[in-house]
């Protein structure tokens, strides 16, 4: 199933229409801390985001963050760049002073040609189409994770199916850790997969690609990951998120340590 953002997924976990999905860290933090608590476990990091996600400006007076102040600013509430952009705004100290307005990727286009946003934090293709109306890039998402501010993409799973089918998470597993291996290997054919299910042109989408850094199960093996760095990621995650009233509250470390399904992805390392 698609979907065209981390909300919906939300959403059909919720309702248990799916038991494994994939979104952005900040989504998938906010399903699993209050008011939802989702009964669901982080299960693989595909990636770690980099610059297939971006601030693109049409005011050529933003520059920088900082001259966001006094602007109008489309982000996807609850995503990652959304993360990444309000804490940007606050190292920059100007909370406040910056109108952040909700809009959904395919919605940001027009709002941008029609003059009523001066930027928007967004993702591939979005991001591309907007810099091809001639929006700028300011700042990407690698960069901001220079900063500290760090995101990535992941996948979780409904704990009952986790408990159920612990033979299929360990195949699921191996799945995507060949899949990973075949994007840092062979770049190339990777893109004329994803090109097909896309409906792009392998060319595109290896651009794409190129805006991230993929992991595999013996990178998320160790301590950054599975080991114990996902669990403090998350938890500084959604303690932001509490503050930003995105939810409402955080747990501690340990709590979201319990959310890491990390079984399969050792024995997959081994």
């Amino acid at each position: 199933m698609r979907f065209n953002g981390g909300n919906d997924v939300i959403q059909a976990f919720g309702s248990s229409s799916i038991d494994i999905g994939i979104y952005g860290s900040s989504a998938g933090v906010k399903a699993m801390s209050p008011p939802l608590d989702l009964p669901i476990s982080l299960v693989w990091v595909p990636d770690v985001i980099g610059s297939s996600e971006a601030l693109v400006a049409f005011d050529e007076e933003i520059t920088s963050i900082e001259d966001l102040a006094g602007k109008r600013v489309a982000v996807t509430f609850g995503a990652t760049p959304h993360y990444v952009l309000l804490s940007m705004i606050s190292a920059a100290g100007i909370e406040g002073q910056v109108e952040v307005i909700n809009l959904t990727n395919d919605k940001m286009p027009a709002a941008a040609r029609a003059g009523q946003i001066d930027a928007a934090w967004t993702w591939e293709p979005t991001l591309t189409e907007l810099t091809d109306i001639g929006g700028t890039v300011v700042i990407d998402s690698a960069e901001a994770a220079e900063q500290g501010f760090v995101t990535f993409d992941m996948q979780t799973a409904r704990d009952e199916f986790i408990e159920a089918e612990p033979e299929f998470m360990l195949m699921w597993t191996r799945m995507q850790d060949h899949a990973a291996q075949r994007v840092i290997e062979d770049p190339e054919l990777a893109a004329e997969s994803i090109s097909a299910q896309l409906g792009i042109t392998p060319a595109v989408a290896l651009d794409q690609m190129s805006g991230y850094t993929y992991l595999t199960a013996e990178d998320l093996a160790g301590e950054e990951w599975m080991g114990g760095g996902a669990a403090e990621s998350i938890a500084s995650t959604a303690e932001f998120l509490a503050q930003v009233r995105q939810s409402t509250g955080a747990h501690s470390p340990e709590h979201y340590a319990e959310r890491v399904y990390g079984d399969a992805v050792q024995e997959v390392a081994e």
